[in-house]
């Protein structure tokens, strides 16, 4: 997987031709729901959506591979493009701190909330986008001396391929308040855990 992200890293720098990247979304991400401890692969149609699954269903295994991806796995590619996100901010130094100079955007979710858990449901899912929130948290202030934001969003819940319950939003509506908030994100969002309208979600 490093290795496929530093080629990812050098194609960017290729195309860029000297130029910094301004924009770093992580959208990437992994889902266990309900999985039964101790098995490796299910169907969909085997996963149990009404029932909350509790921490003596989630296996270790289970918590470390969703980890990896959810969190790891944002830290290492955020890590990677670091020095192509510092270079767009130190070249566009006379920008404030904002997407247009440097930005990077974690996706993460409501149910990482910890305030507002009350079920226990999606176990290594919930933990992993709470680790994701705090990592979002301490890029952002880490990155802020080269002029870089870090922001965690929750996009709201969206409409694709899966089973469960009803989503709020569709795909394109989705994309059009994405595209609006990393627009108009400011260094007053910086670390900051938000929702497509600029209100700060509980941690």
């Amino acid at each position: 997987m490093q290795l496929q992200w530093k080629e990812a890293v050098i194609k960017v720098s290729q195309t860029l031709d000297g130029k910094g990247l301004n924009l770093l979304i992580n959208n990437a991400a992994t889902m266990s729901y309900n999985k039964p401890a101790g098995v490796d692969e299910c169907s969909a149609e085997e996963l149990c959506y009404d029932e909350p699954a509790g921490v003596e269903k989630c296996s270790p295994k289970e918590l470390t591979d969703v980890f990896n991806v959810n969190v790891s796995g944002t830290h290492s590619v955020t890590m990677a493009f670091k020095p192509l996100l510092k270079l767009s901010a130190s070249q566009r130094s006379h920008l404030p701190m904002c997407c247009a100079r440097g930005a990077v955007f974690n996706l993460s979710s409501e149910v990482s909330s910890i305030e507002n858990t009350d079920k226990s449901f999606a176990v290594s899912y919930k933990v992993s986008k709470a680790a994701l929130n705090m990592l979002t948290k301490i890029t952002a202030l880490d990155f802020a001396k080269d002029g870089i934001i870090c922001i965690a969003v929750h996009p709201c819940w969206v409409q694709k391929d899966s089973i469960g319950n009803t989503p709020v939003i569709t795909v394109p509506e989705c994309v059009t308040d994405m595209v609006h908030l990393i627009q108009n994100a400011k260094e007053e969002n910086n670390g900051q855990f938000i929702r497509k309208d600029f209100s700060v979600h509980p941690y």
